[in-house]
């Protein structure tokens, strides 16, 4: 009996070592670009930190999910195939590191523990915020011009990856603290609340001119209001955000908002794509468009043309599915699904490009979501299994 009792208590020492180092992992994960680390440490974080401890936390506390590990594993099957068609650009390592994240948010979904880095993170967040705002404003008071902000401590970071990330640490901690607590019943005032909070994080958007970030949250909202049923909320605050941008100068900054060429980059792309590609698998992704940009600003755009039909349908054989079960279900990081699905409108190269901020904002929600997910449908499937041998 003795001896059982030692065994346990080894066994959860063990666990709670490892789940420290995975949380130190996750966190710098997380805010490693914010911290100015370099993509490899970051990447050593990922690889070690949350791929390998999570695969031994998996094989040492949690056997016996492993049946529920491999249908995600099978969920996840139309990304497999999409990345390694994808090789070219991503490497053939990508199926490799989506497994083990994958495997690392199960272990996360597993232990409450993991909910305090999303905390801290959001601490962070809010922390560089304030700093972020006050340094805007005081620029705009001293020259009067509306400025692209696009430094952090002095140094240059990209603008659009940088708000991206920001805004998601902000909803992310919103969708896990406060989410759930919140229905259509509650006072006016905690819809204002909440109405304020979505606009500091939109303005975050303005401030760093992202019209891709902004797209963002506007998805994550129009999902919220669809969630808790607060059509006539979400109509009002629509009505008195396109107010806002109508009478301000803040609609002609973010529409106008340099010489991004967005839409004269996609309409290269598809007409290579029509003229040069096999329609069914694509050809060779585009590395000089127009003479200066080295791919083409659309992730939805290069997935067809450097994969065609065939990886388009990929694409829609995993999303099409997520989407509905999100609507079915309501799982915890579902709305952060819409938030994900519009940044990679305007700026990266691939789904499975090596740059940490993508696996945060795009990744980290998508598979958390498809944890979430499991537990809901795996009850559906033990009743439907008992009604049948009944």
């Amino acid at each position: 009996m003795l001896l059982k009792q030692h065994s346990r208590l080894d066994k959860k020492i063990v666990l709670q070592i490892l789940c420290a180092f995975l949380w130190i992992s996750l966190f710098i994960f997380v805010n490693g670009y914010f911290l100015d680390l370099t993509n490899k440490t970051i990447n050593n974080f990922f690889y070690v930190g949350i791929g390998f401890l999570g695969l031994l936390t998996l094989f040492l506390f949690y056997r016996e999910d492993k049946e529920v590990v491999f249908s995600l594993l099978l969920f996840l099957l139309p990304m497999l195939a999409l990345s390694l068609m994808e090789w070219e650009l991503s490497g053939y390592k990508i199926p490799i590191y989506l497994c083990l994240f994958l495997v690392g948010c199960f272990v996360f979904s597993k232990n409450k523990f993991f909910k305090s880095v999303y905390l801290a993170s959001f601490l962070l967040a809010f922390c560089i915020s304030v700093y972020i705002i006050f340094d805007w404003f005081l620029i705009w008071g001293e020259t009067g011009k509306f400025i692209r902000y696009a430094n952090w401590l002095g140094e240059y970071y990209h603008p659009g990856f940088f708000s991206m990330l920001l805004c998601f640490i902000f909803l992310m901690f919103f969708d896990q603290y406060f989410l759930n607590k919140i229905d259509k019943n509650k006072s006016i005032l905690v819809f204002l609340a909440v109405f304020i909070f979505f606009a500091y994080v939109a303005f975050l958007g303005v401030i760093f001119q992202s019209r891709t970030a902004l797209l963002g949250v506007l998805a994550y909202f129009i999902g919220f209001a669809i969630y808790k049923k607060t059509y006539l909320y979400f109509f009002v605050i629509f009505l008195i955000v396109c107010a806002a941008l109508y009478f301000t100068e803040i609609g002609d900054l973010v529409a106008n908002r340099g010489a991004s060429h967005r839409t004269v980059i996609w309409k290269e792309v598809w007409f290579d794509y029509i003229n040069n590609c096999n329609y069914f698998v694509g050809c060779a992704p585009m590395k000089n468009i127009l003479g200066q940009f080295a791919h083409p600003h659309n992730i939805y755009l290069s997935i067809l043309h450097n994969t065609g039909i065939i990886g388009a349908i990929l694409f829609l054989l995993f999303f099409t599915p997520l989407i509905y079960m999100i609507f079915k279900y309501k799982p915890q990081w579902g709305l952060l699904v819409f938030y994900a699905l519009p940044t990679i409108l305007t700026e990266s190269e691939t789904l499975f490009a090596g740059n940490s901020e993508l696996w945060v904002y795009f990744w980290l929600p998508i598979l958390m979501c498809m944890v979430g997910l499991q537990r809901p449908i795996f009850e559906q499937y033990k009743l439907a299994k008992a009604k049948l041998l009944s």
